[in-house]
């Protein structure tokens, strides 16, 4: 175990082992009831509703610790899950189904030329628009959530054996019951969008992927090639599931409020803390250290999406306008990458090519992966997993600077900071975050622009209040 692994298990374990050294347990006798036990004092003495997640990290590290350490002195324990899990695999599926769900998703891949019905002739071999290889996993997973929602209701898996088998009327509305009862009666945001990803597939089975490009408003749905009283269903559940609150998610929201002027310094300075740190760790650790630092570095200066930082490739997505460190790098991804096709371009300011230029050098080097291209590269070769990195990043920033946060939320953190400084630049963030249209931009941000509203307000109160003091002084005396 190397020692940044372990000094990673010893802060996980470090409260759990206090309260157990209270307790008068000793480490031979942890069994699943001592943690469930610990698991209720979190629950009631957490402050920020993570009681399970830290319940869950305690239970896998000392579990791990059991795997790993020779002569650990305790036993492996059951980590009891906050909800039964319910999936169902791709490959366990009868074979008539799963061909149709690989078919559709080689679809939505881009795999073949587009049927453009009676078009020209020129139109035949184009390729068809291809989503992301995010969205299309993505979208194969939503349709196994729907799939198991249907057995945890009953249906025998064999069964279901077609898409016409899984998406009758009678099944869609058990499936999309399920999600609201597992919610404790709320509609939960992902039947939304398990609507979407199975409304996809029933008019991929009914009209073999061809599609008649016809505008249409943007509030109703487009036209269909067919009348389906299914397609009705799952537009009618897409429609009364969406959120009727736009703007930022509470969860994001929550996230914002953290940032005062003093834990904003903290998670500013925080990658020159790190990559300080990992000059004085050195080896593997230390390149993991300067791993984090540059990639927090990056959404701070270049808010890009998770996925399209863990994918940044050295030779394909970073231009440099000269050799020597005079020279400006410029980050560039094709539109075809990222997520709302809308190319990304940015001049990395001269602290962070800096940085770039010293991560390759001295420290990408000691990570396994490395005979790659990739700036991040993971153990096998390929580009390091975007859910691995975002839990890298939040932790380092929960621990480090005591702050709760993913990789997507600076995205959020970077409209908030430019728009308290720069009230009206509204236009700059679109721009900056990628956003298709401004009405997305305000909408998102509405709540700082009140925020700011509400401070210029109490100003001007307080002010009030100052130049009236002598006022009611005199009268008093009076």
């Amino acid at each position: 175990m190397g020692a940044g692994q372990d000094a990673w298990d010893r802060r996980r374990l470090r409260r759990f082992a206090h309260y157990a050294a209270g307790q008068g347990w000793r480490p031979e006798d942890i069994t699943s009831d001592h943690m469930l036990r610990y698991f209720s004092v979190l629950k009631h003495e957490a402050i920020n509703g993570y009681e399970w997640e830290a319940y869950g990290r305690v239970c896998k590290t000392w579990n791990r610790l059991v795997d790993t350490v020779p002569g650990w002195p305790g036993k492996a324990v059951t980590v009891v899950r906050k909800r039964t899990p319910y999936m169902v695999k791709l490959e366990d599926l009868a074979q008539g189904l799963r061909a149709e769900l690989v078919g559709y998703l080689d679809f939505l891949a881009g795999d073949g030329a587009a049927d453009h019905g009676d078009g020209p002739l020129f139109l035949k071999d184009m390729p068809r628009k291809a989503l992301s290889p995010v969205t299309v996993k993505l979208r194969q997973t939503q349709m196994l959530q729907y799939i198991s929602a249907l057995v945890a209701k009953g249906y025998p898996l064999d069964s279901l054996a077609t898409v016409d088998a899984i998406t009758s009327t009678r099944a869609i509305s058990d499936a999309f019951d399920f999600f609201v009862e597992r919610a404790g009666g709320k509609v939960p945001t992902q039947v939304q969008f398990i609507a979407i990803a199975m409304r996809g597939l029933l008019y991929h089975r009914l009209t073999g992927g061809l599609r008649r490009r016809v505008r249409h408003d943007r509030d109703s749905p487009p036209p269909s090639l067919v009348t389906d009283a299914r397609l009705d269903l799952l537009e009618q559940i897409i429609k009364q599931s969406a959120p009727t609150e736009r703007g930022l998610r509470a969860k994001n929201k929550r996230c914002l409020a953290q940032f005062d002027h003093r834990n904003l310094g903290k998670l500013l300075h925080l990658p020159a803390t790190l990559l300080k740190e990992a000059k004085t760790t050195g080896g593997k650790d230390g390149a993991r250290l300067a791993e984090a630092a540059l990639a927090i570095e990056m959404l701070l200066m270049c808010p890009i999406r998770v996925g399209n930082l863990v994918s940044l490739d050295l030779v394909r997505h970073f231009i440099k306008s000269s050799p020597g460190p005079k020279g400006t790098i410029h980050l560039s991804i094709p539109k075809d990458e990222v997520k709302n096709r809308r190319a990304i371009e940015f001049e990395l300011p001269p602290h962070l090519a800096r940085m770039l230029d010293r991560h390759v050098r001295d420290f990408r080097p000691l990570v396994p992966g490395c005979g790659s291209t990739w700036l991040f590269p993971s153990t096998d070769g390929g580009p390091r997993s975007y859910k691995l990195m975002s839990r890298h990043i939040a932790g380092i920033i929960r621990t480090r600077a005591g702050l709760i946060m993913t990789s997507h939320q600076f995205r959020h953190l970077a409209g908030k900071m430019f728009l308290e400084d720069t009230p009206a630049g509204h236009e700059t963030v679109r721009e900056v975050l990628g956003h298709a249209s401004i009405d997305t931009t305000t909408e998102n941000y509405t709540g700082i622009d009140q925020v700011k509203a509400g401070r210029t307000y109490d100003r001007s109160v307080l002010k009030l209040r100052d130049q009236t003091k002598f006022i009611t002084s005199k009268r008093r005396k009076k």
